[in-house]
């Protein structure tokens, strides 16, 4: 995962997509990120602020789905619900629960949606992976488009 880092720097800066949020006005603004991206952090946190590329977000989640990555049963115990019933149906997760790290669907589906816009799922039952990658800060359209993309991406592992 070579294009996978907390910042980026030097001629690699140039490939890092614009980030937008929504304009007081109405619309998207584009998200002055204060050169947060160009540096590295104080504290590199893996639940927050990676930067990567489809290709290797797509690496990333195959391996984990492989067994590349951790073993299949470590993945097992990550992508248990651990929620129990009065703590499902919360605004961001839906019906989905969560695991260790990961939320988990009722189809047994585990994976992770970025603040950024981003959102990948592994479906363990057929070894497929999903990755939806868009330049849009969390928001009630987004959210909309994520849970749109679970379901048609994933009613193609069904077939």
């Amino acid at each position: 995962m070579r294009d996978t880092a907390f910042h980026v720097a030097g001629p690699d800066a140039g490939r890092l997509a614009a980030c937008y949020g929504d304009d007081p006005a109405g619309g998207p603004a584009r998200v002055d990120d204060g050169g947060q991206w160009a540096r590295p952090p104080a504290f590199p946190a893996g639940s927050c602020g990676l930067l990567s590329t489809a290709g290797d977000y797509a690496r990333f989640a195959t391996a984990l789905a492989g067994g590349d990555l951790l073993a299949p049963t470590t993945v097992a115990r990550m992508a248990a619900d651990r929620l129990t019933g009065p703590q499902h149906g919360s605004m961001l997760l839906g019906d989905r629960g969560w695991g260790l790290g990961v939320a988990v669907d009722p189809a047994g589906r585990y994976g992770w949606d970025g603040g950024f816009g981003t959102s990948w799922f592994t479906d363990p039952a057929t070894g497929g992976v999903a990755v939806l990658m868009t330049q849009r800060q969390f928001c009630a359209p987004l959210m909309q488009l994520m849970g749109d993309f679970r379901d048609g991406a994933g009613s193609l592992f069904e077939q």
